[in-house]
């Protein structure tokens, strides 16, 4: 059940002064009271019922919101005293729906209303998106990408669904987005101030909780209106599995990073072993099959551009002739030293290397060609 239903219900008149947006908020309880320190008689997700009996100026507003937490929505009477503005601007703040309730409809009509419509909820049968969910989650754990996971959720809910950063990159979609979209869906999330928020039709919801600050998150974005309701649950478990898979990858990316300094720093010290260069290759998913070449560059920032230059100095590399000259272009500068150098672990030589013995079992060796350099 939710706040909407309630507000559809013409038997309670219930008139709507704060968080018109929220109105989709799930209603899992009722309770009433008129304490100023109601948190250890209200539950999240109750709809809260109050006389304002507790009301006595504006700093008494804001203790009594502040004490909810995280309910529902509140529920003003009105049969002694009208709802107080201050009381008004506390609800806006703290992002909590203030309902009012007409004289002429006591508490207990409310009441007797919402828990109606809990057990009717309550006795009905399982419904098929659990059956869902769980393929949801065995997709994931089955090896599949983020990409058939949001698939499988487009599909399940007939409408188009993307993981977006908070700068308006398609991580993953279902279809094709527009860049304006993009970047009118990342304004809202990074703007809004409640979210799940909503523009142009489309929902913005966020992936995780556990991010210092929107800029470091991703969200969901998906047709809205087709999305609430029962399926709305299947949202909010796709976020969860998405917030996984991306702490998993970024787990994996801070290990190979580590790796690959590792790496650089090896080939730089000049005393680079072969067992341990095709190693940590190995670990960075970098096939040595056919053998491999490398370039270090060092350009000095300020000199002027010489690619005639560069391109015949290269030249005297031998088989990387064409990489230093290119890489000058692309960042202009002067190449102090180019130093190509190839590597085989197949065992199998290549023409014109001399072969040397190799420091383990297998036959591997290494050619290094003189350094060719450009001024």
């Amino acid at each position: 059940m939710r706040l909407r239903d309630l507000i559809q219900a013409d038997e309670l008149a219930l008139k709507v002064l704060t968080g018109h947006d929220l109105l989709d908020r799930r209603v899992r309880g009722v309770s009433t009271t008129d304490l100023i320190e109601p948190s250890r008689f209200v539950k999240p997700g109750e709809l809260v019922l109050t006389e304002l009996t507790w009301h006595t100026g504006p700093e008494s507003a804001g203790t009594f919101v502040k004490a909810l937490g995280d309910v529902a929505a509140l529920v003003s009477g009105t049969a002694l005293k009208g709802v107080p503005l201050d009381l008004v601007e506390a609800c806006a703040e703290a992002g909590l729906p203030l309902l009012t309730l007409p004289v002429d409809v006591p508490f207990s009509r409310l009441t007797e209303h919402v828990l109606r419509a809990l057990i009717a909820e309550l006795g009905t049968p399982p419904r098929e998106r659990y059956g869902s969910r769980r393929r949801l989650a065995s997709t994931l754990v089955d090896g599949g990408s983020l990409t058939k996971l949001v698939s499988a959720v487009a599909g399940e809910l007939a409408v188009p669904c993307w993981v977006i950063s908070a700068t308006g990159r398609v991580i993953v979609g279902s279809q094709p987005l527009a860049e304006a979209d993009r970047l009118r869906l990342a304004h809202t999330f990074l703007t809004a101030r409640f979210l799940p928020g909503m523009v142009d039709g489309l929902s913005v919801f966020p992936i995780s909780k556990g991010a210092p600050h929107r800029i470091a998150n991703w969200f969901l974005a998906y047709a809205g209106e087709q999305a609430q309701g029962d399926n709305e649950d299947l949202i909010v478990e796709l976020a969860a599995l998405v917030a996984l898979e991306r702490s998993r990858l970024e787990a994996a990316q801070r290990i190979e990073r580590r790796v690959l300094d590792q790496l650089l720093a090896l080939l730089e010290s000049g005393d680079a072993a072969l067992p341990g260069v095709v190693s940590r290759l190995h670990t960075l998913h970098v096939e040595t099959e056919h053998g491999l070449l490398a370039v270090a560059l060092s350009v000095s920032p300020g000199a002027k551009e010489s690619g005639g230059a560069a391109s015949g100095g290269a030249a005297s590399g031998g088989a990387a002739s064409g990489v230093p000259a290119q890489a000058v272009r692309r960042r202009p500068g002067r190449v102090r030293s180019a130093s190509p150098y190839w590597m085989s672990c197949s065992g199998r030589s290549r023409p014109g290397s001399r072969p040397r013995r190799a420091r383990t079992r297998r036959s591997r060796w290494c050619r290094w060609p003189a350094t060719a350099r450009a001024s």
